[in-house]
């Protein structure tokens, strides 16, 4: 099937393994967004995360995971076709004035529902992030983006901590500090239920980390 189905409108955003498009399709003039992951220059051919990616999500249907609908093949590479929704969660935030509780209740409840049927089904996401929490005009929240997905087997395998973008990694995994870390943070003097308001002293009481991660630590612990 070739693209000249669809029309792209706009870009939407790019990442490390491909490039979205929101498109119209030329047959029903629905909204659709094409996910275009180009061919591997070495081998010309798909590379191996895009085919994990797809071999998840096209066994997926959940109300709070976005849909797939086909992958469309053409001279240069593929397009995966998805419903295209309205926003993300991280867009939503840079906008809203307020954020209401009883919305942060909803969303979180969607998104537990969403992680909840991944894990289920033994998907690991593995790259949770606002920008990959799309929202419709109603509120309703979808899981995206499962490129850095994996299935679990049995045995369990052992998959890199080295993950998840890295505005996003928890303080454990970007520094791999010892098994007392948390309990040390939460007896700090300047911990608190909203948030602990982190110093460089203390980071470097609990982490074992060179300069520069200590000065990544602050940028996001002291700004978000």
């Amino acid at each position: 099937m070739e693209t000249k189905k669809f029309k792209k409108l706009q870009k939407l955003g790019e990442g490390t393994y491909g490039v979205v498009y929101k498109a119209q399709d030329c047959l029903n003039n629905n909204i659709i967004a094409l996910k275009f992951i180009r061919y591997e220059k070495q081998t010309n051919s798909i590379p191996s995360s895009a085919l994990r990616e797809i071999a998840i999500i096209k066994n997926l249907n959940h109300p709070n995971i976005v849909r797939f609908f086909e992958v469309i093949k053409n001279s240069k590479g593929y397009y995966l076709v998805f419903e295209c929704l309205n926003s993300d969660l991280k867009k939503y935030l840079n906008t809203c004035n307020i954020f209401k509780l009883f919305l942060g209740q909803s969303l979180t409840k969607q998104l537990v529902d969403g992680l909840l049927y991944c894990h289920s089904n033994g998907i690991i996401h593995r790259d949770l992030k606002p920008q990959n929490l799309l929202l419709t005009l109603d509120g309703k929240l979808k899981l995206a983006d499962f490129g850095l997905a994996r299935t679990t087997s049995i045995p369990l395998r052992s998959y890199s901590l080295d993950i998840v973008t890295l505005w996003y990694r928890s303080p454990e995994i970007l520094c791999t500090p010892d098994e007392n870390t948390w309990r040390g943070v939460t007896q700090m003097p300047e911990y608190n239920f909203n948030f602990p308001k982190w110093k460089p002293l203390n980071l470097r009481q609990f982490f074992n980390i060179g300069t520069e991660a200590l000065n990544f630590l602050n940028v996001i612990l002291l700004t978000f």
